[in-house]
């Protein structure tokens, strides 16, 4: 009996292999599992631009340049005009000049000597790697494995810095005769050569070692394969094979918030013109196709997204976080007014509101508040907010009427106070 459950919310996936480890990890990177990301995670990391995560006592030198997808661990330098794209930086590592580093994995205390090369790799702690050293992809080095100057290791490297034994009853003299190549490490490196084995079971024939960005097998695996392959290698020609190790294609809609807040952040930092402001955000909406009521839900949620990163990794009471909210919307009211004039764009901008006080307590504990800031500014009219609140959109899910109606009953208040100001505008008239 198969026995599943379907999630219709959150981020789940399963590191069973490589290619998921890194799938996963660039997810992470890529804030595809938000709320589960870097800066959320531990409070060292500062959330930059392009998906840059630095960690606060790291060191870059001058012409360093970091791409996108990177993250820095805490006491990590990294050297003159050394270049990281794709990848991610453990603690305590020590990265040379003019280094290139290309979806690699490099975990705590690594050190990393000026001019070497390291492509979809993995380098567990204490890994050396001289001057010179060229990795090629799908290598992976063990623990405390060092290799010499200007060694380049070959694609599919695996090394260990202790002998691997192939049986009991061998000797560690043996061992380390057999598994030492210093063709492979250099004169003053250290490792062994491991070598995937080949599976006994006829039912793992075509299963394969996958490391990263690569599918490896043995040469007697691909061997007994080879004359099953050729019968058919034309039919195989046709189909679409999937690069094997790659995060699946981001969502743009992901990627377009994820540029609003930056974008928001650097305003914020350098005191942007807001007509500047409103240019660059148009900009992210036509480069990544996005309707008209996604960029006046996202940028809302950015907005309210904006008073927490700043105050992080301090956690914000409802009373802080008020304050800074009203100082913001002030401050943006112009950006506010350009995007929310109509009716419809109105209630984009309350959806917004109303989803993220569903996710932050403290959002929800000043909504009234925030509402009659949204209304006093000419943000959002009398009309719209009395019809967000009696027009809840429909939903069979129990525990997202119990929310809107939670939301709505903080809305209570205010709401009678439009409604009866209405009334006594009315009677004045008449």
């Amino acid at each position: 009996m198969l026995h599943i459950h379907i999630l219709d919310k959150g981020y789940a996936a399963r590191s069973s292999n490589l290619p998921m480890y890194d799938a996963v990890s660039k997810d992470v990177i890529r804030r595809w599992a938000y709320p589960v990301v870097p800066d959320n995670l531990s409070d060292c990391y500062s959330y930059r631009r392009h998906n840059i995560y630095l960690s606060k006592d790291i060191t870059l030198e001058s012409g360093s340049k970091l791409e996108e997808d990177v993250v820095i661990g805490q006491g990590t330098l990294i050297g003159n005009n050394t270049i990281i794209s794709h990848s991610v930086i453990g603690n305590n590592c020590k990265i040379g000049e003019n280094v290139v580093l290309e979806n690699v994995y490099v975990w705590n205390n690594v050190t990393i000597d000026s001019n070497c090369k390291v492509k979809w790799a993995m380098l567990c702690d204490g890994v050396h790697l001289s001057s010179g050293v060229t990795v090629e992809s799908g290598s992976i080095l063990s623990f405390g494995v060092k290799i010499g100057c200007n060694v380049s290791l070959p694609a599919e490297t695996f090394l260990t810095s202790k002998p691997i034994p192939s049986s009991a009853d061998d000797d560690e003299d043996d061992e380390a005769s057999r598994g030492i190549d210093r063709n492979v490490v250099g004169e003053d490196g250290l490792g062994y050569v491991w070598t995937p084995p080949v599976p006994e079971d006829d039912e793992e024939l075509d299963l394969c070692q996958q490391v990263l960005g690569l599918t490896i097998t043995s040469p007697e695996m691909e061997e007994e394969s080879s004359s099953e392959d050729e019968s058919d290698e034309f039919e195989e020609a046709e189909e679409d094979i999937p690069q094997r190790g790659a995060t699946p294609p981001p969502n743009d809609v992901i990627l377009f918030y994820n540029e609003v807040v930056e974008t928001l952040q650097r305003a914020s930092e350098e005191n942007v013109n807001l007509e500047n402001l409103v240019l660059e955000i148009n900009s992210s909406k036509f480069a990544y196709n996005i309707s008209m009521r996604e960029l006046n839900y996202h940028v809302f949620k950015g907005i309210l997204e904006m008073p927490h990163m700043r105050a992080k990794p301090q956690v914000l009471s409802a009373q802080q976080l008020l304050l800074e909210l009203k100082k913001l919307l002030t401050k943006i009211v112009i950006l506010l007014r350009n995007y929310y004039k109509s009716g419809e764009s109105q209630l984009d901008c309350l959806t917004s509101l109303e989803d993220y006080c569903h996710k932050c307590s403290t959002t929800l504990a000043v909504f009234p508040k925030v509402l009659h800031i949204l209304y006093e500014l000419d943000v959002l009219s009398e009309e719209v907010i009395l019809r967000w609140h009696k027009n809840p959109a429909n939903t069979d899910d129990a525990e997202v009427k119990s929310q809107q109606q939670n939301i709505r009953k903080q809305a209570n208040a205010f709401v009678t106070w439009l409604e009866e100001a209405e009334e006594e505008s009315d009677s004045e008239e008449d």
